[in-house]
Parts: C-alpha cells; structure tokens; sequence
C-alpha cells in the first residue's frame, strides 16, 4: 500500500509556478528558442560547439500602455540572439530580437516585472562597464544596479512582492555590509 505524504503549500506554488511559465512560454512553440545552421528561424545560441541555456523567461511591456506590443526576454547563458551578439540576455519584439544594454558579463538566472519595472538576477557582477552585483534593472536604456546587490554566490529567483518591493533568492551571502546567508 502507497502512503501519501502531504506536500507543503509552497512546494504545491513553486511546480504551479513552473507549469505556468512553461504553459505561457507554448503559444511560441518553443522553436526560438534554440537555432541550428539548417533551421530557418532565429534563436539563441552560444558560439563554438556550446548549447545555449534559456534559465528565465518573462513577458514585458517596455512602454507600458504605449503602442508598443509585449516583448518576450528570456536570459541564460548565450552570446547570440538570432543573428544579433546578445550577452545572457534579449528580447524577442514579435520580430526581431533586440538587445538589451551590453547584457551581462555572466549568466542570469531569473527574470521578473514588478511594477512595469524589469529585473534580472543571475550570476553576473556587470553590464557593460555598470556594476550590478547579481541583481539589475532595466531602464529603457540600460541595467542599474539595485541597492548594493549581493556577494557571493549567485541570484536564483527573483519575485515581486504584493505592496511592493523584491525578494532575491539564492546563495549570496551578503547585501552590502549586511550578512544574508
């Protein structure tokens, strides 16, 4: 006989989580995301004989209620977007993939929008020339860095908080002078 055992509340949100992104990402078929020289559609890849990883992807609007339609970034570890150099991360506009800033000098793990805003959280320690210790937002035009980000470690997930607010997981182990194990 099989014995059930309860599986708690946040385990249940976290896979209800995961089969919503995964169901969210299907109308595209999942076909961008990976391009091959006898495939006829773009996608990501990383040079040489690497396979590209797609750790995160998020719909964003960049201008709001504007004219422009939703965007769809994903990030991970790539170096190019359909034919455009794309550093960890980039956004498909429906057409054309674009870049976003210089991207990121490693990889990133986790995308999200909160407020319109979107962040990226990963293992990164820059984008471009801007330091954004594993933890950035995007501007229009380019990353910032958020707060004093953390150190150590990487940023696994990133969500917005009901109210307001961020809340990064991973394992970093500290935000500034403040030990966060």
């Amino acid at each position: 006989m099989t014995k059930w055992k309860r599986i708690p509340g946040w385990i249940l949100a976290a896979l209800a989580g995961i089969v919503a992104s995964q169901a969210a990402a299907q109308p595209c078929g999942g076909r961008w995301l990976y391009h091959s020289p006898d495939q006829q559609f773009p996608g990501v890849r990383k040079g040489g004989d690497l396979v590209p990883t797609v750790h995160a992807i998020v719909g964003f609007d960049p201008d709001g209620p504007g004219p422009q339609s939703e965007w769809t970034v994903v990030a991970g570890d790539f170096d190019t977007a359909g034919n455009t150099p794309a550093n960890n991360i980039a956004a498909w506009d429906g057409s054309t993939w674009r870049t976003l800033g210089p991207g990121f000098n490693n990889f990133v793990y986790s995308l999200a929008v909160v407020d319109g805003q979107l962040y990226a959280g990963g293992r990164f320690t820059a984008s471009g020339s801007t330091a954004g210790n594993r933890v950035a937002r995007w501007t229009g035009s380019a990353w910032q860095p958020v707060g004093a980000g953390f150190t150590g470690g990487q940023v696994n997930a990133i969500a917005g908080l009901s109210g307001g607010g961020l809340v990064a997981v991973g394992s970093f182990t500290a935000s500034g002078a403040t030990t966060v194990n």
